[in-house]
């Protein structure tokens, strides 16, 4: 498994400085008002920014919004059609989305925990804790079932301070736990 040194933010910002140098406008931290799209509703054309009333026109929108959640938004779903300079409302149709054809894979409840001290030095970087009940622990991660400790837990612990001290203040550490859970879509919720 591999680890950006400076933790994952380094990717992003790495792709960040490469596109500003290769000429790319980035903005971020930008709350959107409307999008308009094209005619055919397959493409976004421009933005409209809280804070304006003008369309932004952009070459390329990059959202890190989870897929089944994007193509449920009202934000993403209304837009603003422009066809011969006459701008009507339009509902995008994500009945085809890729949400609706992917099968869920299991879930993780994902714990991200800070302490002001530091942890044993027996947890590595990456640690994986099986259940002894090896046989039924993958049960509950599985399409249709109901967690049940009872059959076993197996967990991973991601402990970055070991080979990255910059993970957090000097004296300090920094665990994730990450326990396999079934599909959220199997457990009755809704993921959108």
């Amino acid at each position: 498994i591999y680890y950006p040194r400076g933790g994952f933010v380094t990717v992003a910002n790495a792709l960040e400085k490469g596109a500003r140098e290769a000429g790319v406008t980035i903005k971020t931290q930008q709350r959107v008002k409307s999008l308009v799209v094209s005619q055919d509703s397959r493409e976004v054309q421009a933005v409209v920014l809280h804070d304006t009333a003008v369309a932004a026109e952009v070459d390329v929108l990059v959202s890190n919004i989870d897929v089944p959640f994007a193509e449920s938004s009202p934000l993403l779903r209304k837009c603003i059609a422009v066809t011969d300079n006459e701008e009507t409302e339009t509902t995008l149709d994500y009945s085809e989305g890729r949400a609706r054809r992917a099968i869920s894979s299991c879930s993780v409840v994902s714990l991200h925990i800070a302490f002001d001290c530091e942890l044993a030095t027996a947890l590595q970087h990456h640690n994986l804790f099986l259940s002894p009940r090896i046989g039924t622990s993958w049960e509950n991660t599985k399409d249709g079932r109901t967690f049940d400790a009872a059959r076993g837990v197996n967990f991973y612990v991601h402990a970055p301070a070991r080979t990255d001290r910059t993970a957090c203040p000097e004296g300090c550490d920094a665990i994730t736990v990450l326990v396999p859970v079934p599909p959220i879509s199997q457990l009755g919720h809704s993921s959108h």
